[in-house]
């Protein structure tokens, strides 16, 4: 299976870096370039562009691309609709979003384990499932994707960089250099992946709210407060949503308001 990715940003860079090595070579072309001599090549044309840019490409691709390919977009906010114009001439269209963090490393993801949600006409989702499979990743079929889909992804993985990035201060105030806070605390997010993944949530909450510890917490709350304010803000801004998750653990309306009153 020949497939085409387009567009060379972190999505398309990741999903390109993926395929290599695997029975389905892949070429990358840029978005803002359309090269319409790979696209008429190929099997599976993936269109890994700005949201703004998927009817454009699909307009494009309608014209000139082989009616036999599968065409799929990666964007999470939208919906097979951005390729109507592919579906018009004939292609099956559909949705294949990887349910991962692209940052600007030079190396993508790991895509071992990954959830790639799609959606879409038969053959699209076929191919789809089969480029999730070839690079470890896990096909999720469900017509799904759109705002509220997408800002539920776009919580978990940007909420808990933003948490790092609040940490990240107090552990310089403690004597660590970035570097080694930026690798403690992944790790610590890793294992706290894991958990979710292994027992599911609430049970994958751990910590002193979940036991009940009112006295942790204010001592918790004293120390950043004393040495890194913005850490001690996250620290109150997310209080109440582990207090949430730790009631729906067992933890009693008694030992829910110690806590809350620790933090006042």
């Amino acid at each position: 299976m020949n497939v085409v990715i387009v567009g060379r940003g972190r999505v398309g860079r990741g999903l390109a870096s993926a395929l290599q090595g695997t029975e389905h070579p892949s070429v990358l072309i840029p978005g803002h370039a359309f090269d319409a001599d790979a696209v008429t090549k190929a099997d599976v044309i993936v269109l890994a562009v700005p949201d703004a840019a998927i009817a454009t490409c699909a307009e494009h691709i309608a014209a000139v691309g082989n009616r036999d390919a599968s065409i799929l977009h990666c964007a999470g906010a939208r919906g097979v609709d951005e390729l109507i114009a592919c579906r018009k001439a004939g292609f099956p269209v559909g949705v294949m979003h990887p349910l991962a963090s692209f940052s600007d490393a030079p190396k993508g993801p790991s895509f071992e384990g990954v959830a790639f949600v799609i959606a879409g006409d038969a053959g699209a989702v076929g191919s789809a499932a089969t480029i999730a499979r070839s690079i470890g990743a896990v096909p999720l079929t469900a017509p799904i994707h759109g705002p509220a889909y997408h800002a539920v992804a776009s919580l978990v993985a940007n909420g808990a960089a933003a948490l790092v990035n609040a940490a990240v201060p107090a552990l310089e105030q403690l004597g660590l250099t970035r570097q080694q806070s930026e690798h403690a605390l992944g790790a610590l997010l890793g294992t706290v992946a894991e958990n979710v993944r292994e027992v599911g949530v609430p049970r994958a909450l751990t910590g002193p709210i979940m036991r009940g510890d009112a006295q942790t917490v204010a001592a918790h709350r004293a120390a950043l407060g004393e040495s890194a304010p913005l850490t001690a803000q996250a620290y109150e801004a997310v209080v109440p949503l582990i207090l949430r998750c730790a009631t729906d653990l067992g933890l009693s309306s008694a030992q829910a308001q110690a806590i809350a009153r620790a933090l006042e």
